[in-house]
């Protein structure tokens, strides 16, 4: 029998923390469900984990590949899911146990999504947990038709969301494999293909910040980690070149563009700028062949994210956006900020 909803969850060396992630997906009071589990070549002991919890569940299925990411393992498991909602899990966090009963019901009332709160906690400094935290929680309440300020507005995690399958099969979506922050552009993509959402306040998904993790490194200076924002940033571009919604965007794109480009500098060693500065300039040159990048929409970003000292002058003034800056004369206004 087809079940409602598939969890998927890719795995990769999680095995003090694996048991409590099935436990709390398993135990779920919404029991029509199937959970795929896709093991990415671990080392240590979630394989052997993995097979123990098959054994006794058969909503359970264990699939293996070697090492590629959890890009790859979470394509693998849409190829394979059957149910009519698609759900997310990372195997070092866990669901409180009426998570699926709480949000499945808000798909009557015509919604392509539903987002729900976390708990965030974990290895982390109390600031960032707050920080995190207040990211992790929805800004709206109930069913919003989706714009372009509630995309902007709804955090860009796969977790604290429920998905419709029939979405994601209409336009072929899946995860660009070998990119750290493919759950971004995923993110990102289905929100833009989507009419309405529905959120949820209530805190049902128990998020675990780990040093160790891929945003853990990426805060430690990994140069791959850090530049992945723009590449998300120009998959994206690029999907939405392919479905034709780049038409009356442009300001959209811009902001992601900005926001993006400043993550690559704060995370990035310094001594990877030059790289950046090539990976940038191509992208830029990407888009300006493809889209009209309007003056007021890249006016608009270089605001936001520009602080008013000389020291983001300065960084500015050594980007590929000050070329960008000169041939929309926005350097003399930053100047003047």
């Amino acid at each position: 029998m087809t079940p409602e909803v598939s969890v998927i969850i890719p795995v990769y060396n999680v095995a003090p923390y694996l048991a409590q992630c099935l436990d709390s997906v398993l135990g779920q009071t919404f029991t029509d469900l199937e959970v795929i589990c896709v093991d990415d070549g671990s080392t240590d002991a979630s394989p052997a984990i993995l097979a123990g919890y098959a054994r006794k569940d058969s909503r359970l299925r264990h699939l293996s590949q070697v090492h590629g990411g959890p890009a790859r393992a979470r394509n693998l498991a849409l190829a394979q899911a059957a149910g009519e909602y698609i759900a997310f899990v990372d195997g070092d966090d866990h669901l409180k146990r009426e998570a699926l009963e709480k949000t499945l019901p808000h798909f009557t009332g015509e919604a392509d999504y539903v987002c729900f709160g976390a708990n965030v906690f974990g290895q982390a400094s109390a600031a960032r947990l707050k920080r995190e935290s207040l990211y992790c929680n929805p800004a709206y309440n109930g069913l919003v038709e989706v714009n372009e300020a509630v995309i902007k507005g709804t955090n860009v995690h796969l977790w604290n969301k429920i998905f419709r399958r029939s979405l994601i099969d209409r336009y072929g979506l899946s995860f660009p494999d070998g990119l750290f922050y493919q759950d971004a552009f995923f993110t990102l993509a289905y929100l833009l293909l989507s009419r309405r959402g529905y959120y949820l306040p209530e805190r049902l998904y128990n998020y675990r910040l780990r040093p160790d993790s891929t945003m853990g490194l990426t805060r430690q200076g990994d140069f791959t980690r850090a530049s992945d924002h723009l590449l998300v940033i120009r998959e994206l571009f690029r999907f939405m070149k392919a479905q034709g919604l780049l038409n009356g965007r442009e300001a959209f794109l811009t902001n992601y563009m900005a926001e993006y480009f400043h993550l690559t500098l704060k995370f990035a060693p310094t001594e990877s700028r030059p790289k950046i500065e090539a990976l940038a300039s191509q992208f830029f040159e990407e888009i300006e062949a493809e889209a009209d990048v309007s003056k007021a929409a890249v006016f608009q970003s270089l605001f936001r994210y520009a602080e008013e000292s000389q020291r983001k002058l300065d960084r500015f003034l050594a980007t590929p956006w000050h070329w960008l800056g000169l041939k929309l004369g926005l350097v003399k206004l930053l100047r003047d900020m």
